[in-house]
């Protein structure tokens, strides 16, 4: 009976029938702990054969077959799962999680990872082998840049709300002397010497005040007073 294309071996009876070509494996491990407080979701995968000569595979079949009749990529996988976990963790504790999803040292991860990992292949009849790859991401990393770019947009706004205010307390000093200086005039005509433009500044001024409760309440009296038409 072939193997499945989850299995690497599978014993029947007295017989063990070997895959003869290598099998893709893959790990993923969730919530590493970076040295600055983020976690990291890291999937690690690789290919792996069991080694060529009659020693090794009877290494194999002692490791993955003695009380089981199938050796699949789940139960390999699982037999690495602890070793490759640590070493992800030694190496996520050392660097913060921006350092670590960037790439530039994903490198030397995988050769961190498969030094780990060797030993273990070597006591169990197995080979690593290439292509390895390391795919590493921070959901409270990606989480953090968000916040940041959403406080940022917020401390623009607030800074442009405090400058209309910063005008609109301008444009009544404005007002103010023209009017003692003209007091006859009616404040439609002052208003209108001071343009539309400057207006709509002035309503822009009010809206961010009422925005920002309290602290523009006198901006709004003010802006309200000096924008009233007779």
């Amino acid at each position: 009976m072939p193997l499945k294309n989850n299995e690497l071996a599978r014993r029947e009876h007295s017989a063990v029938e070997c895959r003869a070509d290598g099998m893709r494996l893959s790990w993923m491990f969730k919530d590493i702990p970076t040295g600055d407080a983020h976690t990291l979701d890291c999937r690690f995968a690789c290919s792996i054969r069991i080694a060529g000569n009659p020693a090794d595979r009877r290494m194999f079949v002692e490791v993955f077959l003695a009380s089981r009749e199938s050796a699949t990529a789940e139960t390999i996988a699982e037999h690495f799962a602890r070793s490759l976990r640590t070493a992800l963790a030694s190496l996520a504790a050392q660097q913060k999680a921006a350092e670590a999803v960037d790439g530039k040292h994903t490198p030397a991860w995988i050769a961190s990872l498969t030094k780990a990992a060797d030993p273990i292949a070597f006591a169990a009849g197995l080979e690593l082998l290439p292509p390895f790859q390391l795919d590493i991401e921070s959901a409270t990393l990606q989480r953090q840049r968000l916040e940041d770019i959403a406080r940022a947009r917020a401390d623009e706004r607030t800074a442009n709300q405090l400058q209309h205010l910063h005008r609109a307390g301008e444009l009544l000093k404005q007002f103010q002397a023209m009017r003692h200086s003209a007091p006859d005039l009616p404040a439609g005509k002052l208003l209108d010497q001071i343009g539309p433009a400057e207006l709509r500044g002035v309503d822009t001024a009010r809206a961010a005040a009422r925005e920002r409760g309290a602290l523009g309440a006198t901006a709004i009296c003010a802006s309200d007073h000096a924008c009233a038409r007779p």
